[in-house]
């Protein structure tokens, strides 16, 4: 059977957040695919369909969505322990990183897929190396001289680090992160502070904390910020009952779902078609 890229886009969006709180909550879900015979051959549950439509992705269309979630499976879960935690799409200043891994140190991920162009990505560069460590821009095999030229003409972000993702999802370094934590722009990191971890400096003044904060050093910075987005992790219970084809919107939408959606979305899932 042949697929169209304009398709492939559509079916892509069975794994966005609207779409699957649509799965959980209604009886009319995955309804683009209901007269596509392919996904729903030798599929006997919802959680092969999604399967299906996940293995077609991979080998035709790495969006976004493939990226984050093969990273998640193999360079997260695998080497997942208490001391480390996972946050997507985290703001910082006006720029919204793809994937934040808290563990010794922060160490944030761009993802340029062969869909992208590298139209903002000077700016996110720009807004990520004031508030984290280390930074990666993860992109694919053929796009590696352009982002190799276009960090190397820029001096504050030349030491940004490279990585491939591979056919298999495993990730090759081209390139190691240097350390940013010299760059950091205190402000920046204050105002990602959720309300209780302002009040560890003043309770209840947003300005005085701030004061007290901007004052603090770069390496205390680093490691208050790090201890807070480490308190941020997510339990992995849930994730890890999913399949793998929706690993990362599990951790996605954790926080959004409660524990009835939880049981409902697995159970679903499960449902013979």
């Amino acid at each position: 059977m042949e697929f169209f890229i304009d398709n492939l886009s559509v079916y892509a969006n069975i794994f966005n957040r609207r779409n699957i709180l649509e799965f959980i909550n209604k009886d009319n879900s995955l309804i683009q695919l209901k007269e596509s015979k392919f996904f729903y051959a030798n599929a006997k549950t919802y959680q092969d369909i999604y399967t299906n439509v996940y293995e077609l992705l991979k080998k035709k269309y790495r969006c976004e969505y493939i990226y984050l979630n093969e990273i998640f499976l193999e360079q997260i879960l695998k080497e997942h322990n208490e001391a480390s935690a996972v946050i997507t799409e985290f703001y910082i200043n006006s720029s919204k990183a793809d994937l934040l891994i808290v563990n010794g140190t922060t160490t944030i991920y761009e993802i340029k897929t062969e869909l992208d162009t590298l139209n903002r990505l000077e700016k996110q560069l720009l807004d990520y190396i004031k508030a984290f460590d280390r930074v990666y821009v993860i992109t694919y095999e053929g796009f590696k001289k352009n982002i190799k030229k276009f960090l190397s003409q820029n001096e504050k972000i030349k030491n940004v680090g490279i990585k491939i993702l591979n056919g298999d999802g495993s990730l090759t370094t081209i390139k190691k992160s240097g350390s940013f934590i010299k760059n950091y722009d205190k402000e920046y990191i204050f105002k990602s502070l959720l309300k209780k971890e302002r009040d560890f400096f003043c309770k209840d003044d947003y300005y005085k904390a701030k004061e007290l904060f901007l004052k603090k050093s770069n390496i205390y910075v680093h490691k208050y910020f790090k201890k807070c987005l480490l308190e941020r992790k997510k339990d992995i219970e849930f994730i890890m009952k999913l399949p793998d084809s929706l690993k990362i919107v599990g951790h996605k939408l954790q926080n959004t779902l409660n524990k009835t959606q939880k049981e409902l979305f697995l159970k679903k899932l499960n449902t013979i078609i």
